[in-house]
């Protein structure tokens, strides 16, 4: 005879794209129906003129910033729960659900699954959401190269990208145990020497920018600062319609949606030989 006891519970990890995200402001609501912001994080055009001149410097075209836009996916967990032992868990549907979330955002940041086949239409020009694993992203460097080195090359032209700003370096689990020097973990995150942030995440698969597959290298990307947004988990109205009454099961569904934006102007790729 089996005793029902606790399970462990589930829980969200405690490093990755999520935990690494910097907050949200207060003031961003009503975004789950789309999201539009002009960048900040590709630094100012300047121009350099001497302190004392007796002459006006030629004038020079400014930068001129276009806006950005995301349109966030929804995501839907079932999890079936034993009539037997009394039905709907929803406290349990919930931690599953939380649980989960940061893995299919990191996995969709990537590789953009629902992200490239839901275009969307803005006064006439057709938009996706921005992904890592894109031809978009700048190539740098040719072929594969050693770990740090690849990343110290990754990290130099990204900063100079952002004009000194800092920015987000996103890898895959599989090439973490070989980090060595080039970061440090502070609290939850992990840091270079020059404080930019490292994101390890299981969601990560390592493709390359125009898919790619992992072989003998895997790929590495570097943006600017990545912004997580994720709603409240929303339960099935009727979890009774999907009784099982074969298996006495009952399946309950968890809705969310959410974003993982970042200012486009950094977005670079490189090769890592594994």
């Amino acid at each position: 005879m089996f005793g029902t006891v606790a399970a462990a519970a589930a829980a969200p990890p405690t490093t990755g794209l999520v935990a690494s995200a910097p907050p949200v402001p207060d003031r961003d609501a009503r975004w789950e129906s789309g999201l539009a912001w002009v960048p900040e994080r590709c630094g100012a055009a300047y121009q350099l003129v001497p302190w004392c001149s007796a002459t006006d410097p030629p004038a020079y075209p400014p930068d001129t910033p276009g806006a950005a836009y995301y349109r966030p996916p929804g995501v839907r967990f079932a999890v079936a729960c034993s009539t037997l032992s009394g039905g709907v868990d929803a406290e349990r549907t919930r931690r599953v659900a939380e649980a989960t979330t940061p893995f299919v955002i990191a996995r969709e940041l990537w590789n953009g699954a629902l992200g490239q086949t839901d275009p969307y239409t803005i006064r006439g020009v057709t938009y996706r959401n921005a992904r890592l694993a894109d031809t978009a992203a700048t190539v740098i460097g040719t072929g594969g190269a050693e770990l740090l080195a690849a990343l110290g090359r990754l990290e130099q032209v990204a900063v100079e990208a952002s004009r000194g700003q800092r920015v987000m370096i996103h890898l895959p689990v599989r090439l973490s145990a070989r980090l060595g020097e080039f970061a440090r973990r502070v609290g939850s995150d992990l840091l270079t020497r020059s404080d930019n942030v490292v994101v390890v995440d299981a969601g990560y698969p390592g493709t390359g920018p125009a898919g790619q597959a992992v072989g003998t290298t895997a790929w590495a990307y570097a943006t600017s600062l990545v912004t997580v947004r994720v709603s409240r988990i929303v339960l099935e109205d009727d979890p009774g319609a999907t009784v099982d009454r074969a298996v006495n099961t009952v399946t309950v569904w968890a809705a969310r949606v959410f974003a993982a934006t970042f200012d486009p102007c950094v977005q670079l790729a490189t090769e890592i030989t594994i």
